[in-house]
């Protein structure tokens, strides 16, 4: 059991984080409250005035990805939840505005990729974030729009992008480059994903092609 301790004059807020169990257990000024399950928290802030606590939690194997959370200080109720917002290392809070930026990705530039207001409403994603970009590409390929896929990709590369990010970019490039049957292209795009990622979800499609591109290619005939 790890715990942190943060001040919020006149509140503490203390987080029990169980590593094994990956959940974070939420103690504020003595009362306890269980906020999630399968999530660890990794940024805390508040604003005091409006009696709110918001929590972000990164975990790899949450079924939600990464989650945005507001408690009430006062009781440690839960208010709302925002699932699959990006891991990161910072949130800021607009008190005067009443609105929370957040996400800002492990290894990015990116000064936030979600801003939600106090009710839990995202009111915004930030377009140019990868991590966006990313999410667009999905939706595109949904679609059927493979040209459109590619362009954004291709975009989200030229951002302040994580290596992890990257992998899962090529991931993609890789993807749609086998669809349209340009094995070369897939393989080298597999390839820079696990450049990036040695555990990217690509090994098997990289061995299939080669093996693929291994017959297809002329052999040298025989002296």
């Amino acid at each position: 059991m790890i715990s942190e301790t943060y001040s919020f004059p006149p509140y503490t807020v203390e987080l029990k984080h169980d590593v094994d169990q990956l959940e974070t257990e939420v103690i504020i000024c003595g009362s306890r409250s269980k906020i999630a399950t399968h999530a660890l928290v990794t940024d805390v802030a508040a604003d005091i005035i409006a009696d709110r606590l918001f929590l972000h939690t990164a975990n790899s194997d949450h079924v939600d990805g990464a989650s945005l959370y507001s408690l009430q200080l006062s009781t440690g109720t839960l208010l709302w939840r925002i699932p699959r917002v990006p891991p990161g290392g910072s949130m800021i809070v607009h008190p005067r505005e009443k609105w929370i930026d957040a996400g800002r990705p492990y290894g990015t530039l990116d000064s936030y990729v979600v801003r939600a207001n106090y009710e839990g409403i995202v009111i915004e994603r930030n377009p140019s974030s990868c991590y966006e970009l990313v999410n667009l590409t999905k939706a595109a390929l949904k679609d059927g729009n493979q040209t459109e896929a590619k362009a954004l990709l291709q975009s989200a590369l030229a951002t302040s992008i994580s290596p992890n990010t990257k992998a899962e970019v090529f991931r993609w490039l890789g993807q749609i480059d086998e669809d349209e049957g340009n094995i070369k292209a897939a393989i080298k795009h597999y390839e820079m994903a696990l450049d990036f990622n040695p555990k990217a979800a690509v090994k098997r499609r990289l061995v299939a092609l080669q093996k693929e591109q291994g017959k297809c290619e002329p052999r040298s005939p025989a002296l």
